[in-house]
């Protein structure tokens, strides 16, 4: 306990200052009753947030989540066309972009055409994606 003297006088008792712990300790008692009844503690056992899948879900066909990274159209100086060194035909090449279309409706599509190639071997590149509904195209040269 901390106690302050007074410097006696001639006569006088020597008297002690003391710090009363009573109310002290009733504040801190108080304060401890206030944050235990404001505090809320988060429930985290006893509700699971999942959902299963009904019957009639499993059954569809599922698509896949991520889209192919890139998907480029190769076109040689012969006017092959090349999907990410696959070789395909035109028809063969315009039903892979529909089904791409299909399940990924923003897929980008590369167009790399040789630079001695007819024109006319991106023009048809370009109708293919037409045709499949791809909507996100860009050329690049080899």
């Amino acid at each position: 306990m901390n106690t302050r003297r007074r410097r006696r006088q001639e006569g006088e008792q020597e008297e002690q200052i003391e710090l009363k712990m009573t109310p002290m300790i009733d504040c801190v008692f108080l304060l401890l009753i206030f944050f235990i009844f404001a505090t809320k503690f988060p429930k985290q056992e006893g509700k699971l947030e999942a959902k299963l899948p009904s019957q009639q879900a499993t059954l569809q066909e599922r698509k896949p989540t991520d889209p192919p990274t890139i998907v480029v159209i190769e076109i040689s100086k012969d006017g092959q066309m090349r999907v990410n060194d696959i070789p395909l035909t035109l028809d063969e090449l315009t039903a892979k972009l529909a089904r791409l279309a299909e399940l990924w409706p923003t897929q980008p599509v590369i167009i790399s055409g040789d630079p001695y190639a007819r024109h006319q071997y991106i023009v048809d590149a370009l109708n293919a994606c037409h045709r499949a509904n791809i909507k996100n195209i860009s050329f690049t040269g080899l």
